[in-house]
């Protein structure tokens, strides 16, 4: 046997054995199962934290009209300012295929959400 028919037969071997772990991976639907989270209140300058991770800053969340896809769940979003101030946080419970909104605004509870379904 040739190098090249070697390398054919391994090839495929490779094709059918990867085929045959995606069949028996579980088909889910990640569309079903995001939701989309709004911050609202937020200046161009803050920035936006979803579970002490970066999102980005108000400028850039505006230019997605601030949401942001997001698998449903419940985060902690908080907005911190140029001092890296804590502005405001807030508890947010993201519903599958639903949207939740997090305001950041004077007078408001620092851990209170709307949630919208």
């Amino acid at each position: 046997m040739r190098l090249r028919e070697m390398a054919v037969i391994a090839a495929t071997a490779i094709r059918l054995s990867q085929a045959a772990v995606w069949a028996q991976e579980p088909q889910t639907d990640a569309k079903a199962k995001a939701g989309e989270l709004r911050v609202e209140g937020v200046a161009p300058t803050d920035r936006v934290y979803v579970d002490d991770e970066l999102v980005g800053n108000g400028g850039k969340l505006a230019r997605f009209k601030n949401r942001v896809p997001i698998a449903a769940g419940e985060y902690v979003v908080s907005v911190r300012d140029a001092n890296d101030q804590v502005k405001c946080a807030r508890v947010v419970l993201v519903p599958g295929n639903g949207s939740a909104v997090a305001r950041c605004g004077a007078g408001e509870n620092p851990l209170e959400a709307r949630n919208r379904k």
